[in-house]
């Protein structure tokens, strides 16, 4: 599957299980960031992950979503890390858990920081209307600062998953519910 932007990389509803067949791949350098618009509605961030293209020895990670600065359409502040450092034991998705109450329809950047960009590979493709910021910098800083390089219509495989702020329920008040529950209106 090639990488698709609210699909396997980007916003997503559902977490990636399938290898995106990223044509390109980085082990030099450790800081990227992936651009893309939240979904409409109210909605919470509950996972950052990212694709292990190819893997040489253990390296760790550790994930971050940032605020959009606009003026120099790049990451600005660091608002949700991922909960702990997550090992990467092979070429596959790796995730951790995040928390962020998400705005509707808002640019943000999904953000990955390896520990050792040799020992693992980023996986990136041409996709139009994605952008990507990437360094190498050792740290995920508040706020994100300048890049090194930044390229538009590339997309790199990075994810943030949400879920629907209500947890998908009905939201009927529970004293209303009760009373529905034993035939009174």
């Amino acid at each position: 599957m090639a990488i698709v932007l609210g699909t396997n990389v980007g916003f997503v509803a559902t977490r990636p299980t399938v290898s995106p067949a990223a044509a390109n791949g980085d082990a030099t350098l450790s800081r990227w960031a992936l651009k893309h618009t939240s979904p409409a509605g109210s909605n919470n961030l509950v996972e950052l992950g990212w694709h292990v293209r190819y893997f040489d020895a253990a390296d760790t990670f550790r994930m971050a979503l940032y605020a959009h600065d606009a003026a120099n359409d790049r990451p600005g502040a660091l608002l949700a890390l991922t909960a702990a450092d997550i090992a990467v034991t092979s070429e596959n998705w790796f995730y951790g858990a995040a928390s962020y109450a998400l705005a509707a329809s808002t640019v943000y950047w999904m953000a990955l920081l390896r520990a050792n960009p040799s020992r693992s590979e980023v996986g990136w493709d041409d996709l139009t209307g994605a952008r990507v910021a990437i360094d190498s910098v050792t740290s995920l800083s508040d706020p994100w600062g300048s890049s090194s390089e930044q390229y538009g219509d590339v997309g790199v495989a990075l994810y943030a998953r949400y879920e629907p702020a209500d947890g998908g329920s009905l939201s009927i008040p529970v004293a209303m519910h009760h009373r529905r529950m034993q035939g009174v209106s």
